[in-house]
């Protein structure tokens, strides 16, 4: 579904792939184990890591003190920062042209400034919304246009 919308998958994070219990610190995959590595293979994407299903995020985070913060030598936390450092990765690599994002100003109503020769803006007049788009061919931006 993400592709079909243009949405990167960066990969796959297994969440509550484990729960811990608060007595006893004892762990065991109540919802299966390998789910999340299984999925990874099958769609070719990387697996990001596995977060556990415990009572003390849960109550860390209702209490406004995340668990990289409430604990930040915790071996949750270092979960969460393998995890985010991981996906920070991903971000990271994935080199995107952001410039073949933006609306195609031909497509909407054009404002007459738009269309002269030489104009530092590309406008694009959306119901409500003027949008202003530096012009490639004059290589700046008009403030006051």
């Amino acid at each position: 579904m993400f592709e079909k919308v243009g949405v990167p998958i960066l990969g796959i994070v297994e969440n509550m792939a484990v729960h811990v219990c608060s007595n006893c610190g004892h762990a065991e995959h109540i919802f299966g184990e390998g789910g999340g590595q299984r999925m990874a293979a099958e769609y070719g994407v990387e697996y990001l890591g596995a977060l556990p299903l415990a009572m003390s995020i849960r109550e860390q985070a209702d209490s406004g003190h995340p668990t990289v913060v409430a604990d930040p030598e915790g071996e949750i936390a270092a979960v969460y920062r393998l995890v985010a450092r991981k996906v920070a990765v991903k971000i990271a690599q994935k080199s995107k042209d952001f410039l073949g994002q933006v609306p195609d100003a031909s497509r909407s109503p054009r404002t007459p400034e738009a269309d002269a020769p030489g104009s530092p803006s590309l406008r694009a007049a959306i119901p409500g919304k003027v949008l202003n788009f530096p012009n490639p061919a004059v290589g700046r931006l008009d403030a006051s246009a």
